[in-house]
C-alpha cells in the first residue's frame, strides 16, 4: 500500500506556519512610525470568590465586547491583513490593484496611542454597576515591548445585589391604577439579580399596557423606578411610581367617540 505524501507531516507544517508568521510580523513592525506601537488587545483578569467558573466566563465574555478599539486581526500570530495594508503602499486609485489590496485585503493599523484605558475602565465599571455589581473596581496595567503593547484590566466585581421586593405605588385612578393591575406579571422578581436592562424592559412593558388601555400619549420616561440599596445584605428594594412631572396630556385616557361605517368604500379609488 503506497503512502500518501501529498500532505506534509504536521512536524513539517507547523514550523513552516510559525516561520511564515514570523516573517509577516517582521514585515509589519518595520513600517511602524516613530514612537508608535501596535495595540495587540486586552486581557481581563476577574477576581471573585462569589462567582463560579461558568459565571466568571460569561461575565468576562460580556466585558470583552465593551473594550475598544479592536486590535488588528491575526492568523497563527501573524497580522496578515495589516501586512497587506503595508504591502499595498500608497495607491493612487482605490480601483487599482494596490487600492484593492489595501482596502479589501488590508486593514489599517491600530496603534497603542489610539487606546484610552481611563475611558475603558469607566465603561467597564458602568456596565458592572448596571448588572448589580455596585461597588466593582477596575484597574489597568500596560504590558509592552519595543513594538507592541496590550492592557491587563483587573476586575473585582464584589457581591452582586439582588432584588428583595418590588412595589407599585400611586393613586388607584389614572395610569398608576392600571400599573397595579399587572404588578403580579412584573419582570422584576424577588431574589433575581439587579439588572438595569430588565428595569428598562419592565418600563416598556408597562408603557405598552397603558397604551392598550388608552393612554396614548404616555411613554416609558414617565415611569420612575426608585432603587433603594440601603436595605442591607446586598439587596435592593424597587419602588415603581409615575413621575410627578408627567404632563397632564399623558395622564389622560382616550375613549372611542363615534364610529363611522362606509359600506361603499373602495380602497382602489381616490379617497380622503
Amino acid at each position: 500500500m503506497k503512502k500518501n505524501n501529498t500532505i506534509p507531516p504536521l512536524h513539517y507544517l507547523l514550523p513552516a506556519c510559525m516561520l511564515m508568521g514570523l516573517l509577516v510580523s517582521c514585515g509589519v513592525t518595520r513600517h511602524l512610525p516613530k514612537d508608535e506601537k501596535l495595540y495587540t488587545g486586552s486581557t481581563i483578569l476577574l477576581q471573585s470568590d462569589s462567582l463560579d467558573k461558568k459565571q466568571k466566563k460569561a461575565l468576562i465574555s460580556s466585558l470583552n465586547t465593551l473594550i475598544r478599539p479592536t486590535p488588528n486581526k491575526t492568523l497563527l500570530g501573524a497580522r496578515y491583513k495589516l501586512w497587506w495594508y503595508y504591502k499595498a503602499g500608497n495607491p493612487k486609485s482605490e480601483k487599482s490593484i494596490r487600492g484593492w489590496m489595501k482596502n479589501k485585503l488590508g486593514e489599517a493599523p491600530v496603534y497603542l496611542s489610539m487606546t484610552n484605558p481611563k475611558n475603558t475602565r469607566a465603561v467597564l465599571e458602568n456596565f458592572l454597576e448596571n448588572k448589580g455589581y455596585f461597588y466593582a473596581t477596575v484597574t489597568d496595567s500596560l504590558v509592552s515591548d519595543s513594538t507592541t503593547g496590550q492592557y491587563l484590566y483587573t476586575v473585582i466585581p464584589a457581591n452582586r445585589y439582588t432584588i428583595r421586593k418590588v412595589s407599585f405605588t400611586g393613586d388607584s385612578a389614572g395610569p398608576a391604577g392600571y400599573i397595579q393591575q399587572i404588578a403580579s406579571e412584573s419582570l422584576l422578581k424577588s431574589g433575581n439579580p439587579y439588572d438595569f436592562d430588565v428595569i428598562k424592559t419592565e418600563r416598556e412593558r408597562i408603557d405598552n399596557w397603558l397604551k392598550e388601555k388608552g393612554f396614548y400619549l404616555f411613554n416609558p420616561d414617565y415611569i420612575l423606578m426608585r432603587v433603594d440599596s440601603t436595605v442591607g445584605n446586598h439587596q435592593v428594594d424597587i419602588h415603581t411610581v409615575v413621575k410627578k412631572e408627567t404632563p397632564r396630556s399623558a395622564m389622560r385616557q382616550w375613549y372611542i367617540n363615534n364610529v363611522y361605517i362606509y359600506p361603499n368604500y373602495e380602497p382602489s379609488a381616490d379617497s380622503i
